[in-house]
């Protein structure tokens, strides 16, 4: 049981660390087009 718990510890964390960066890069690219759609169009 220990060992499953290491390897769960091991191996999801830096998978949810990557689910949640890529979130925030979709997220700083959606902002970013925003942007640029806006200041295109005025």
């Amino acid at each position: 049981m220990e060992q499953l718990m290491m390897f769960i510890s091991i191996y999801y964390v830096p998978l949810h660390l990557a689910f949640e960066l890529r979130n925030l890069l979709y997220y700083y690219m959606c902002l970013l087009l925003r942007q640029n759609i806006v200041t295109y169009s005025y």
